[in-house]
């Protein structure tokens, strides 16, 4: 989910044609040296090329050491960037803890269960001893015609029996005792739980707010446009025509949170570079808003590929 909440767009200049184009690697800024390498970008790029190639039926770029540089640049993130990056980074850990809790309830619920019925038969077996103990006791105390010896063996037996019942009746409180310090965890798990959700649909709000409105721009396509008159006279009138045409120089990419968003981004940058404009149709490549399919697998929709058609 949170992988949505950022719009990341792709800028471009207007471009007037189509055309096939030399593409090579070029600046890497050092903050990515630990994300990618120069080879792992040419091998990406390549993969890059079989894939249109094989959707398109026809190749629209090559790798060349003269070909239009792709440059990988860092951009210090804006103050709102960082304060959305945080918040996401606080939603992911409420996440994380409310998947945790999730796993805990059922588990736990069980056991607090099947040890409240155990305790529930065992402490109706004692309660049944100590009734029929007490009924003992009372028939006892009904009789008065006991010999001294009677007397002595019938209290050391009652003694006993009401030692070993203590005992048992001790035990028992423990055992209770025990579940209810159960118990009162996992009621205490479960306050944690509503806390936990209250604070995510907090801040998703505060999220989704904070973006509303922010685009956050993952790569650019340069050129240049080339702008030439031409006058001359017909029919005695002076007659004045412009031609123009776009002369696309380079690629640059700010950033990429995964390989497969990077593949996507060059992918998109690189149609821009042979001539497509953006597209408004959900799930397309050249939607100006990255699209999460694309994301997870890079493939052209029918209208991307209407839109190459058109253009190239």
């Amino acid at each position: 989910m949170v992988s949505k909440i950022l719009l990341l767009i792709f800028i471009f200049t207007n471009i007037l044609f189509g055309s096939f184009e030399y593409v090579s690697v070029g600046n890497i800024d050092r903050y990515y040296n630990s994300k990618i390498s120069t080879e792992q970008l040419k091998s990406l790029l390549l993969e890059i090329e079989e894939d249109l190639e094989s959707q398109l039926q026809t190749n629209i770029f090559d790798l060349s050491n003269n070909g239009k540089p792709i440059n990988l640049v860092y951009v210090e993130p804006s103050l709102l960037e960082k304060r959305i990056e945080r918040k996401i980074d606080l939603l992911k850990s409420k996440q994380k803890k409310i998947n945790q809790l999730q796993e805990y309830f059922p588990k736990n619920q069980k056991i607090i269960n099947k040890e409240k019925e155990l305790f529930k038969k065992e402490n109706a077996l004692l309660n049944s001893r100590i009734k029929d103990f007490n009924s003992y006791v009372k028939e006892i105390n009904k009789k008065r015609n006991f010999s001294n010896e009677q007397f002595k063996r019938i209290k050391a037996d009652i003694f006993s029996t009401k030692k070993k019942l203590d005992i048992e009746i001790n035990k028992m409180n423990r055992y209770r005792d025990d579940i209810k310090r159960k118990v009162n965890k996992f009621n205490t798990k479960v306050n944690s739980f509503n806390n936990q959700i209250r604070e995510y649909k907090r801040l998703s709000k505060e999220i989704e707010t904070l973006t509303r409105g922010f685009k956050k721009v993952k790569g650019m396509t340069f050129g240049v446009k080339e702008i030439n008159t031409k006058t001359y006279f017909k029919d005695g009138k002076r007659v004045q025509e412009k031609t123009q045409k776009q002369r696309m120089d380079k690629i640059e990419i700010y950033g990429f949170s995964s390989r497969g968003e990077l593949k996507a981004v060059l992918a998109h940058e690189i149609l821009h570079l042979v001539g497509l404009p953006h597209i408004n149709d959900k799930y397309s490549l050249m939607n100006s808003v990255m699209q999460e399919n694309q994301i997870k697998n890079l493939k052209l929709t029918k209208e991307d590929i209407k839109n190459f058609r058109k253009n190239f």
